[in-house]
């Protein structure tokens, strides 16, 4: 299985948060509203980063060369 980096190095959570803004009902605090879920969606994408990183990294290994 071949796996295309489709995530890999595009995106920072940390970046991504600091671009988007609180509306003006939102709450300040992340539990409390809106910046949770864009924190969560955030944490979730980059998991997904990390984990088709090492996807990668193992399908490599298994493919390359043995001496």
């Amino acid at each position: 299985m071949h796996l295309l980096p489709l995530t890999h190095d595009l995106f920072d959570p940390q970046l991504q948060l600091e671009a988007e803004p609180l509306s003006a009902d939102a709450s300040p605090w992340p539990c409390l509203g809106v910046p949770s879920i864009h924190h969560d969606i955030s944490q979730t994408i980059a998991a997904i980063d990390r984990l088709s990183t090492q996807l990668q990294q193992a399908s490599a290994r298994e493919h390359a060369p043995r001496h």
